[in-house]
């Protein structure tokens, strides 16, 4: 588990847009301020419907309104406080 958490701090220290999106939940439970400017680039280059879920509803502000901007533009409809939602911001 500790090579796994290393690989993936190493992704976000060398910016690797295709991890974060792939590890989003990983990043969204570590809660680090770093995280956030990678998590909306990844969302950007990479993003899937599961991702912008998880950040719309992770708790963070800036990482809702980035899936809600998301969601709009790819024409998916927004549903926020629906369930308990998979992955909490700084909750890991």
């Amino acid at each position: 588990m500790k090579a796994a958490r290393a690989a993936l701090d190493e992704a976000l220290r060398r910016n690797d847009l295709v991890a974060g999106a792939g590890a989003f939940g990983y990043y969204i439970t570590q809660g680090r301020a770093e995280a956030v400017a990678f998590l909306i680039a990844a969302l950007e280059a990479h993003g899937h419907r599961r991702m912008a879920n998880g950040l719309l509803n992770c708790g963070l502000p800036a990482l809702h309104d980035a899936a809600a901007a998301w969601a709009k533009a790819h024409g998916f409809s927004i549903e926020t406080g629906v369930g308990p939602g998979e992955y909490k911001w700084g909750k890991g």
